[in-house]
């Protein structure tokens, strides 16, 4: 079943969260409605999907977002959702790094 990485956005807080789903767009209405009471994303319900990296298995998926959380930074996830061209070089580093093929 393809999985995605999905980037959110929250206008309100400023923040990034990543995670993982089969179904990105139902993930992100639980989200919203706080249906994660310890997750990250409980303080705030505007979030938004601003990147999603489609994966053909959901360990796949996970190595992605464990790779992409691991970098502990914000301009890292910015640039995955702006710069094409850092994306390209990203697929290439989870392809030899992760053994992970992107689209």
């Amino acid at each position: 079943m393809l999985h995605c990485v999905y980037i959110l956005f929250s206008q309100a807080t400023q923040r990034y969260y990543v995670g993982e789903s089969a179904f990105p767009e139902n993930r992100l209405e639980d989200h919203n409605k706080a249906k994660y009471a310890s997750a990250s994303t409980r303080f705030t319900n505007d979030w938004v999907i601003r990147k999603l990296i489609r994966c053909t298995s959901r360990t796949d998926a996970l190595k992605i977002e464990r790779y992409i959380k691991s970098m502990k930074s914000r301009r890292f996830i910015e640039q995955l959702i702006t710069d094409a061209s850092f994306f390209a070089t990203f697929k290439i580093i989870v392809n030899q790094r992760l053994n992970v093929d992107l689209e």
